[in-house]
């Protein structure tokens, strides 16, 4: 089972960045993301925004990945200051 927690930082960065997109299908992506974080069910999820929980999931897995690979791009970038 995924563990869904985000910090409270990263759910505010991405309640920002959904407000600032300007695609519809990033919006509900992210939203997406910030309800799984906040305690609510893949199927649930799935349910109010009219995908599937698998589809959910997934969005979920690449935010991981994305955030993972923000963070080992910050420690390179830092070692070679």
């Amino acid at each position: 089972m995924l563990d869904f927690r985000l910090t409270k930082q990263e759910i505010a960065d991405l309640r920002a960045a959904h407000r600032a997109t300007g695609s519809v299908r990033e919006a509900y992506r992210r939203n997406a993301v910030i309800l799984l974080s906040t305690g609510w069910t893949a199927v649930q999820v799935a349910a109010a925004l009219l995908v599937d929980a698998d589809t959910v999931r997934e969005y979920f897995k690449r935010y991981t990945a994305y955030r993972h690979k923000l963070r080992f791009l910050k420690v390179l970038s830092r070692k070679h200051i």
